[in-house]
């Protein structure tokens, strides 16, 4: 779909026929018929049916219909806060593969590091900038010690409109589903240490409000699910927020949660009060993965002192919990984890600092979810009551 076609196929939807639409653009009939039909083609989707003179929406015309506005809003906004005077008819003359190379401009920084990766001809990337700033009126690209860079203009509307490709792309998948009579599926990254308990309570909720979209549930590590998240494989992301963020995406807390040190109730340590941390050292331990949120408040807990002798290193909080149970090893979890495991283990209550961990979850910049995210997210934010 390219970004012309999506202008006037929302213009179809607005007057009801073809022939107003056509109009607004200065088209012909004949031409708005042709860029409609390739809108279809390329996209495999029937949208419009003729009937008499009206020209009437599909169902997968409506639905599309009903998510496109919202994409349109952004471009728009983008283009008017560069001072374009119409921006709708701005966001006319706007090519996909403009926004594909403004959103490689600002991913690799320069037009010399976009020729060199993406195997683009720098003379044809330069005339397709040039083009979009004569289109929009601001200066998007400048020389700077030998390199070409987004200038301060060129940076907002690269923020404003890096995701839309990729956007388009997941509106094309959903609407695919519609069509061919599969379920649209909602997919959910989560990353499952320091684990994400009342997570359970969430997709409950979500799957007996009768949704059609198929819930998947995807797990993985922080560094895998955003690379998911930012090619649009996932929708969102739930787990521990990164102390560093991408520009590409928006992180909303949930709750800080902080680690306790944990045992079964029958451990010898259990009701102590300010156990001292050399007795900690002491005991056998149950460790998390490396370079997870639980074995990095370990290394905390431990620091500048020997490190106790481990029994298990694992992600998998079930199966810790498990071998807790059985045995008075020690492990880190965080206070929802225990709390959701309260009938066989209990905190044992340290002289140390405790280390916090922040939960959230993730979207794609300037995202706009369907009705079956948006309740995800809603079912999401109210059992973590937020931070």
């Amino acid at each position: 779909m390219s970004v012309r076609q999506l202008v006037l196929f929302d213009a179809v939807a607005r007057h009801g026929t073809l022939k107003r639409a056509a109009a607004e653009f200065g088209l012909s009939q004949p031409a708005a018929t042709q860029s409609i039909a390739a809108l279809q083609e390329r996209s495999g989707l029937d949208l419009i049916e003729r009937r008499g003179r009206q020209n009437v929406l599909t169902a997968v015309g409506e639905a599309l219909r009903q998510r496109l506005p919202a994409t349109l809003a952004r471009l728009e906004q983008g283009l008017a806060e560069l001072g374009a005077e119409n921006p709708r008819r701005a966001c006319w003359h706007i090519t996909r593969a403009q926004l594909t190379l403004m959103a490689d401009l600002r991913r690799l920084g320069t037009l010399e590091h976009v020729v060199a990766a993406m195997g683009a001809e720098r003379r044809a990337a330069l005339r397709a900038v040039r083009t979009l700033e004569a289109q929009v009126g601001s200066r998007l690209l400048e020389s700077a010690g030998g390199q070409t860079e987004l200038t301060g203009a060129g940076i907002i509307l690269a923020d404003r409109l890096g995701n839309m490709p990729d956007e388009i792309d997941m509106i094309v998948r959903d609407l695919s589903s519609l069509a061919d009579g599969s379920r649209p599926a909602l997919v959910v990254g989560v990353m499952p240490d320091p684990g994400t308990a009342g997570l359970d309570a969430v997709v409950l909720g979500h799957l007996e409000a009768g949704f059609d979209a198929q819930l998947v549930i995807v797990e993985g590590h922080l560094d895998d699910l955003v690379g998911r998240l930012i090619l649009g494989k996932v929708d969102l992301i739930v787990g521990h927020v990164p102390d560093q963020d991408r520009k590409e995406l928006t992180w909303r807390v949930l709750e800080r949660s902080s680690f306790v040190v944990v045992a079964r109730k029958q451990h010898p340590m259990a009701g102590r009060r300010g156990v001292p941390l050399h007795d900690l050292v002491g005991q056998t331990w149950l460790l998390g993965s490396a370079g997870s949120d639980r074995r990095k408040a370990s290394d905390i807990l431990f620091a500048g002192r020997a490190q106790p002798r481990c029994r298990l290193v694992t992600a998998a909080a079930p199966l810790m919990t498990r071998v807790l149970a059985g045995n008075d090893d020690l492990a880190m979890m965080t206070e929802r984890e225990l709390a959701a495991r309260s009938q066989s283990l209990c905190a044992i209550a340290h002289d140390a600092p405790r280390v916090v961990v922040t939960i959230g979850w993730a979207c794609r910049h300037d995202w706009v979810p369907t009705p079956a995210q948006a309740d995800f997210i809603s079912r999401l934010e109210s059992a973590f009551g937020g931070a």
